[in-house]
């Protein structure tokens, strides 16, 4: 089941379409995030993409759609471990959207922070594992007004447990 998440969640995060027809690849072993570079720049020099690094992945536009799903094959084979990922339950993301809503967005309005359009509960709740956040406007915000917020508006992780929990 955790690796089917973490699949999913590599699939949106190289933006394809749920909806799309995925490869199916077999799962090898998993890497350590220490290990991630060189394992994943192997992995596409391998298939074909010579010099390949992950510094590439991300420019502007993205990557092509077939090195993509080159990538996809690379991650899917060698994943992180599904520990290493934010695999939330429905109920802990509930209260995720809980605490922005009634929480952490009155806390943002009130230290003059921009904010930007709140999904319903039942569209965050629908929404990828990468969806809307409070912050997602709020890209200017320092180490210290994130840290000075969290004081103030108290520890979301304290509120909902670890992923998976």
């Amino acid at each position: 089941m955790l690796n089917e998440q973490v699949r999913d969640l590599q699939w949106q995060n190289l933006q394809f379409s749920p909806d799309s027809p995925r490869p199916t690849v077999d799962f090898e072993h998993y890497i350590d995030p220490e290990a991630a570079d060189e394992v994943y720049s192997e992995c596409m020099v391998a298939a074909g993409y010579p010099g390949w690094e992950p510094t590439t992945v991300g420019a502007f536009g993205g990557p092509p759609v077939i090195e993509r799903l080159d990538l996809y094959i690379c991650v899917s084979r060698f994943p992180l471990h599904p520990s290493r990922w934010s695999l939330f339950t429905t109920a802990q993301r509930g209260a995720i959207y809980d605490y922005y809503r009634d929480s952490l967005l009155p806390c943002l309005a009130a230290s003059g922070l921009p904010m930007n359009k709140v999904p319903t509960r039942e569209d965050y709740l629908a929404e990828s594992f990468f969806g809307w956040n409070p912050y997602n406007v709020n890209f200017d915000i320092s180490n210290e007004q994130v840290a000075a917020i969290t004081t103030k508006c108290g520890d979301l992780t304290a509120k909902i447990g670890g992923p998976g929990s």
